[in-house]
């Protein structure tokens, strides 16, 4: 994944990405994600992703997001 497409990817799903510059460098990146709704009404579920960079944090948020959603998908 680019910066472009981590920045495209962060849009397209209304994420947001932080940085701690007190944390450790390998948790300095977080991204925060809704995970895809599996029903309408259904409980929230949020996906946090930790990096040493903010490409890193958003790249494991997409890889987990789509697993999520993959999951999602063989239950309906």
């Amino acid at each position: 994944m680019t910066t472009r497409e981590a920045f495209q990817w962060i849009e397209q799903v209304e994420a947001n990405v932080f940085h701690n510059e007190d944390e450790t460098p390998e948790n300095a990146w977080v991204a925060v994600v809704r995970a895809p709704a599996n029903v309408i009404g259904a409980t929230d579920h949020v996906i946090l992703a930790f990096g040493k960079t903010f490409v890193e944090a958003t790249s494991s948020a997409e890889d987990q997001w789509q697993d999520y959603w993959s999951t999602l998908s063989r239950w309906h």
